[in-house]
């Protein structure tokens, strides 16, 4: 065994340069490059303390070799990169608690934080036990379990000191609680003066009771609830309203509500339908084609067909959806039965008309014609009886039009 080295001693090559200090009284060892600078140093408990591995023009790196001289833990300030695992070796980081005594370190489930390198998996525990898992096998985040309900909180820039005791989860701007109300809060944060900033609630999707609430200004607007199968809108100072918008309707329009088809209007208590006319379905006895605005009769089994005789008094209306005028209501619509219309039972409809039988002046009564599935004007009041369609809204003096009644 060599002597042991007390105070300061220098090392140096063939050349008479210093490739090693060894200081006792410094507590320090110095490693030289061939160009004389340090390249090494490692000072213990005097001093800074700690070792440093490169600078000069020089990177520093500290390589950990297997037996079989793989590298397997690898510092390398040159890529900064720290380095574990590989060469048939799993590479993981464990952190333990300050109580941990020598056999606990023997096992990584009982490090508090757990990197690990073969599985691609980051366990966060405490007293044991999993609370945070973020498992990569199955992409996968598993908060909470073993006997601690698991939370996850998003904070926005506003709010400071993330790890205060004042951080209870209600200053999150995202909160999903995962205990057995399996609820999803999302907040907005208002400014009421220039120092408070207030957190409300604005959408709450409750897993316990199956509802979703949007809030303004912590005041429900819009609740929906499963167990009532209700749907709550307005109220707190707001009137409720429901459009409905055909598929035409995009962009900025859908938050126009003269766009929509159809409003329920919770102020007045109003069913607001842009479009003309009630009309119900009825099964077509003839093959041929008809077209919206077709003055039909029925026939000996209920069905319609094409108006053929004047004053007819099976005459029962015209098939809805002529010109602009498309149908508010349908009623007894079966989307599973060929061969059905719509036909116009109340409202305004454009309808097929025929002049030649007298020009037509608006408030005239119309009845079924000569002409198949057109109008005329109703001249004859004895025989118009129980053959009236409608009331001519325009005049028609052409032989034959579209016409709305």
């Amino acid at each position: 065994m060599p002597p042991p080295i007390i105070g300061k001693q220098e090392f140096k090559n063939a050349n008479g340069n210093v490739i090693m200090i060894v200081d006792s009284e410094a507590e320090q060892l110095i490693l030289h490059g061939a160009d004389g600078k340090a390249i090494m140093s490692v000072a213990l408990s005097k001093g800074s303390g700690g070792a440093a591995l490169g600078g000069y023009g020089k990177f520093g790196a500290l390589v950990l070799r297997d037996k079989d001289n793989n590298d397997i833990i690898v510092l390398d300030s040159g890529a900064a990169n720290l380095r574990l695992g590989g060469n048939t070796a799993g590479g993981d980081i464990a952190l333990f608690p300050k109580n941990a005594i020598a056999a606990d370190l023997n096992s990584f489930a009982n490090a508090i934080i757990h990197l690990d390198g073969n599985a691609g998996n980051v366990f966060l525990r405490d007293e044991g036990r999993n609370r945070v898992t973020l498992d990569a096998v199955n992409g996968n985040v598993h908060v909470g379990g073993n006997y601690a309900k698991g939370n996850l909180f998003v904070y926005p820039s506003s709010v400071t000191a993330p790890y205060a005791d004042n951080m209870d989860g209600s200053n999150a701007s995202i909160h999903l609680d995962g205990q057995a109300s399996g609820r999803i809060v999302i907040r907005s944060q208002l400014q009421t003066d220039p120092l408070t900033i207030v957190f409300g609630d604005v959408i709450v999707l409750d897993g316990q009771t199956g509802s979703v609430t949007l809030k303004t200004d912590g005041k429900s607007r819009i609740h929906m609830s499963a167990p009532d199968a209700n749907i709550y809108v307005g109220g707190n100072e707001k009137s409720g309203d429901i459009f409905v918008y055909p598929s035409g309707v995009k962009g900025a329009d859908t938050t126009d509500g003269s766009k929509a088809s159809i409003r329920l209007d919770g102020q007045n208590g109003d069913v607001v339908l842009s479009n003309a006319d009630c009309a119900e379905e009825f099964d077509i006895a003839q093959s041929g084609d008809i077209v919206p605005g077709t003055v039909m009769v029925l026939d000996h089994e209920g069905k319609l067909q094409q108006s053929k005789q004047a004053y007819d008094r099976k005459v029962v209306g015209v098939i809805s959806g002529g010109g602009d005028c498309k149908p508010g209501i349908i009623l007894d619509k079966k989307h599973s039965r060929n061969n059905r219309m719509p036909l116009a039972m109340l409202g305004k409809v454009y309808c097929n008309a025929d002049a030649q039988y007298g020009p037509i002046e608006v408030g005239d009564l119309l009845t079924t014609s000569s002409t198949p599935g057109h109008a005329m004007k109703a001249a004859d009041a004895l025989r118009a009886f129980g053959a009236v369609i409608g009331k001519a809204l325009r005049p028609l003096k052409q032989v034959r039009s579209l016409f709305l009644f």
